[in-house]
């Protein structure tokens, strides 16, 4: 389960590029299954509403978008793994097959560096100060959606985020830890463009904001 609300605080714009919020909810599930000693499946089937904002009875069938794929994981070593599949949206109004790429990197021991891409991009360099404090420089490149409709037209807006930050993680016990991360959100470009197969590939930008301080808390819980 995810959510994620955004309050833009837009002024002063003269042409319809961005909005002022952007609240998505979404709901997966996904199957990591063994095939045989170096390849394992991972199978993934989501659903969740992406509006411009918080009305939640305002949700339509035009909000929603709905996902599924797979993706073949070859272990090339302890170290990494590496995958391709499909993935099925409706993005753009109705089902279309896109091409996926998985992959899983690290080191090992006291200082380690991971490299992860499924849905966004991750990487950290981590070190282990002592058994109850790590510490990661962390970079991360995700991003927002709403699709809506403007000017009689169904149009998706969309925020991209790339984030580099410092992350400490103080571990309570062997199966609880608190990451926290301080950082920037150094590169922020929005886009709106209407909701058709002919802008899938569509190049540019419409506008950049500027870059802003990321704070954020959290708990993992290990099993």
């Amino acid at each position: 389960m995810s959510g994620t609300y955004a309050n833009l605080n837009n002024k002063n714009f003269k042409k319809p590029l961005v909005i002022d919020e952007i609240f998505d909810l979404g709901l997966s599930l996904k199957h990591l299954r063994p095939l045989s000693k170096r390849w394992s499946m991972l199978a993934t089937v989501g659903i969740g509403s992406y509006m411009p904002s918080t009305n939640i009875s305002e949700i339509g069938f035009k909000n929603i978008l709905g996902s599924a794929g797979a993706v073949f994981i070859h272990h090339l070593n302890p170290n990494l793994d590496i995958g391709g599949g499909l993935m099925l949206n409706n993005s753009f109004g109705y089902p279309m097959v896109y091409p996926a790429f998985y992959l899983n990197w690290k080191t090992g021991g006291k200082f380690d560096v991971k490299i992860a891409v499924m849905n966004a991009l991750e990487a950290s360099a981590g070190y282990d100060v002592n058994e109850r404090l790590r510490l990661n420089l962390l970079f991360k490149m995700n991003g927002q959606m709403a699709l809506l409709e403007q000017e009689g037209k169904d149009m998706i807006f969309s925020h991209m985020i790339m984030m580099l930050g410092l992350r400490p993680e103080i571990r309570i016990d062997k199966y609880l830890t608190v990451p926290v991360t301080a950082g920037f959100n150094i590169w922020r470009p929005t886009e709106m463009k209407e909701r058709k197969l002919s802008n899938i590939f569509k190049g540019g930008k419409d506008y950049f904001f500027r870059s802003s301080l990321y704070l954020s808390a959290g708990l993992k819980i290990g099993f």
